[in-house]
């Protein structure tokens, strides 16, 4: 439900026992050693997100690969990471970008997700690889992105003092939880009290200035547009070829290729520090879908609202269906009210 006041009760939004199951299922029957979804780690995707990483300088490089002590932690986090490669590979990319001669901060790199038997298959996966870094990290971890503890402040791997995760990548977390509230509502909540609590939960783990970047096939997601908690958001299409398609939502490469005229998004959320949860409105109420007074008229027809309705009251269909309903009747309106 659209609403301008914070939504409560998302404390109930933890992941079930039977989801986590199903996820710990599926990953233990998994042939592949990493599953990609949406798009495949493409050089063009690690590019697009590592130019949105606060870690370049602007100063000259001398092309030294040592660390200076004195230089922040540039830190990343992966949310729903499943099997997937894409925290590994940023890494590499970051760290071959220093060795060409680009000054870069240390990076701590930390891949989650909430089942548990993909993340000890990462870490097999990748401990050669994370054990040669010298002064950058990669490590995995497990973590339930609905859970009450992120909103309580609990966080993995933080404490009072830590300033939080400069940059968050989701790569088909959110589209998961947008995916199950259509399968369990058999709707498209506009805002589903899962990504409620997800929005919520991202917002507490981002440090001030962080970005949220979510890499979607959806067009439009009105959650993050409309979340309180980011101050802007940006959507840039990633460009693809076939070959970088991966499933999406369970759907092959061959049944995907008509999406490859915008194969996928990228959505870069910035921050709104001012935003404190339960005392800000938790969701902004868009003008173009404020409900309008009974006296309002269609300036085509000259209907009024309340006569368009047939007197009907606003409940139980709400505000969001009447408001739409309107819309639609001034955008197709002929000039001839309906009686």
């Amino acid at each position: 439900m659209h609403t301008d006041a914070p939504e409560r009760g998302t404390g109930t939004a933890e992941q079930k026992k039977s989801s986590i199951e199903f996820w710990d299922n599926h990953h233990s029957n998994e042939q592949e050693e990493a599953k990609e979804w949406i798009l495949t780690v493409s050089p063009n995707l690690l590019r697009l997100i590592s130019s949105h990483i606060p870690i370049m300088w602007d100063g000259a490089s001398d092309g030294s690969t040592d660390i200076d002590p004195t230089m922040r932690t540039v830190r990343i986090l992966e949310i729903g990471c499943g099997t997937s490669a894409l925290s590994r590979s940023l890494l590499d990319y970051l760290v071959s970008g220093r060795r060409k001669g680009n000054d870069v901060n240390r990076i701590s790199v930390t891949a989650t997700d909430v089942s548990s038997v993909c993340i000890e298959k990462n870490r097999a996966r990748d401990a050669s690889f994370a054990s040669s870094l010298s002064h950058d990290e990669l490590q995995y971890d497990t973590l339930d992105t609905l859970g009450e503890s992120l909103l309580l402040g609990d966080i993995r791997g933080r404490d009072a003092t830590s300033p939080g995760y400069d940059i968050i990548v989701d790569k088909g977390c959110l589209d998961t939880f947008l995916f199950r509230n259509v399968r369990k509502c058999k709707t498209t909540e506009h805002h589903p009290p899962l990504l409620s609590r997800l929005l919520i939960n991202v917002h507490r783990m981002l440090s001030r200035d962080g970005k949220y970047m979510v890499i979607s096939p959806r067009r439009k997601i009105p959650s993050l547009r409309d979340f309180s908690g980011f101050g802007k958001v940006e959507r840039t299409p990633v460009d693809a070829i076939m070959d970088d398609l991966a499933d999406l939502e369970g759907v092959s490469n061959q049944k995907s290729a008509r999406c490859l005229s915008a194969a996928a998004y990228m959505y870069v959320c910035e921050k709104d520090s001012e935003f404190v949860f339960c005392s800000s409105p938790l969701f902004r109420v868009r003008a173009d879908m404020s409900l309008p007074d009974d006296a309002a008229t269609c300036a085509e027809c000259g209907i009024s609202f309340l006569k368009f309705r047939a007197g009907e009251n606003i409940d139980p269909k709400g505000q969001r269906f009447w408001t739409r309903k309107w819309r639609g009747h001034a955008v197709h309106c002929g000039g001839k009210a309906t009686t």
